[in-house]
């Protein structure tokens, strides 16, 4: 997270801002170890906005409809200058919805090689807090040292790919907790090196790919959004997330790109494009 740590740095923390109105995402947040946690707060335009101060409990985010807002979740720990974070997404759709948030703390001591392996490379997601537990540790182990390719790091990134994807498929038919971009990057340096799926084991090369294709078609997701907002009578704002998505779709396919994505081609956006045009050319509202 260098851009992350650079911002927090080099920007003063801010006073709480005044109670936020309009639509709201509810965080449920908890920490472990619980009584170590010291703020919560997220990153807006370079700034600061605390959340809530320990001991954890609700904290809510006002959302800025209707286009997606990635933002770093981050937990100041007492007693130094140690943070934990998460990415998060902030759409419209997410108002009035609650989702649990855990920070984990990195300890004083890693854990073994035994252990990492076994958290990361051979545990399955079983709930949320689960996979927060697992996202924080397993990815610690695995940024350590990045030029390490042993068994160990390999478990670890195992392990966070595992807890990202989980967290980042929790809610339907947006989450708002979003795919990291460091993931992304790790593995695409492994599959840029080759090699074969035993030798890469416990990482899995096939869910490596497949989180890849996954994290690079997000703002697909984004698509069902546009159904939401139309028949909420908000029309532009659903051609406002349409040509969001067809932005994203062009970079995937390019420009005279047709296949899939998502399940989204180039004739279904051209078709809900052009049924907007028709809602917004005759002033009809936008349910039918």
């Amino acid at each position: 997270m260098p851009g992350l740590l650079a911002a927090m740095v080099a920007t003063p923390l801010h006073a709480q801002e005044a109670p936020p109105v309009g639509p709201q995402l509810t965080l449920k947040l908890t920490a472990d170890p619980e009584n170590a946690l010291r703020r919560v707060s997220i990153w807006r335009n370079g700034n600061q906005i605390v959340l809530t101060e320990a001991p954890a409990g609700p904290a809510r985010i006002e959302l800025s409809p209707p286009l997606p807002e990635t933002l770093w979740l981050v937990a100041d720990w007492k007693g130094g200058h140690e943070f934990s974070a998460y990415p998060i997404v902030l759409v419209h759709s997410l108002a009035g919805q609650q989702a649990e948030v855990m920070f984990v703390k990195d300890p004083p001591t890693p854990p073994s090689n035994t252990a990492i392996q076994k958290q990361c490379g051979q545990s399955s997601v079983t709930s949320v807090p689960h996979a927060f537990q697992m996202y924080f540790t397993c990815k610690a182990a695995a940024v350590a040292d990045p030029s390490d390719f042993g068994i160990t790091r390999r478990a670890a990134l195992q392990g966070w790919l595992k807890a990202n994807l989980y967290l980042a498929k929790v809610m339907k038919p947006i989450s708002p907790f979003a795919y990291d971009d460091d993931l992304a990057a790790a593995l695409r340096d492994v599959l840029d090196r080759g090699g074969s799926e035993r030798g890469w084991q416990p990482l899995r090369l096939a869910d490596a790919r497949d989180f890849i294709n996954a994290y690079d078609a997000r703002d697909m997701r984004l698509y069902p959004l546009i159904a939401e907002l139309k028949d909420s009578g908000n029309l532009e704002a659903a051609m406002a997330v349409l040509n969001y998505v067809t932005a994203a779709y062009d970079r995937i396919v390019g420009k005279d790109g047709t296949q899939p994505v998502d399940r989204i081609d180039r004739t279904v956006l051209n078709n809900t494009r052009a049924y907007l045009e028709t809602l917004m050319g005759a002033g009809v509202p936008g349910r039918g």
